[in-house]
């Protein structure tokens, strides 16, 4: 029998939460994944605008100023449409920190979200998970019911 716990393994280091987003960019905002393994964005769309379009990438920094901001290879979702029937869709981005540039000091991530034409509902995550010190802290939930 398994005994360990999502929240003590799993920690949101970052959410734009629920909300409708205007045609334009929003980021997460750079969080160190230094005390993680990996790290899962977690994409929640919903409601488009007419002709919308949706757009995910994933950068990578030195620091959490976004020091030496640059793409992380691979690490961008397919774009999605209102005319391609995609609201409501439900994406992963996985990443392990070996696919950073650790050897020039990369270690922070952010979720770069591009709307056009039209708002979109959506709500990002970014989860450090397979810690390398567990378990992890508990403080950014709200509450844990175990």
């Amino acid at each position: 029998m398994n005994t360990t716990r999502f929240t003590e393994i799993c920690y949101p280091l970052v959410c734009i939460h629920a909300d409708s987003v205007a045609a334009g960019e929003v980021n997460s905002g750079y969080v160190a994944l230094r005390d993680y393994n990996r790290a899962v964005v977690l994409i929640d769309v919903g409601d488009m605008g007419s002709s919308a379009t949706f757009d995910v990438d994933i950068e990578q920094a030195t620091d959490t100023s976004g020091t030496s901001a640059k793409a992380i290879t691979g690490k961008s979702i397919t774009q999605l449409t209102q005319a391609g029937g995609d609201s409501d869709d439900i994406l992963a981005v996985e990443i392990m920190t070996d696919e950073l540039d650790v050897d020039n000091g990369f270690d922070c991530i952010n979720a770069e979200v591009t709307v056009g034409t039209a708002a979109v509902e959506c709500s990002v995550w970014i989860i450090g998970f397979d810690p390398r010190f567990a378990p992890v802290s508990t403080t950014a939930w709200t509450e844990v019911v175990t």
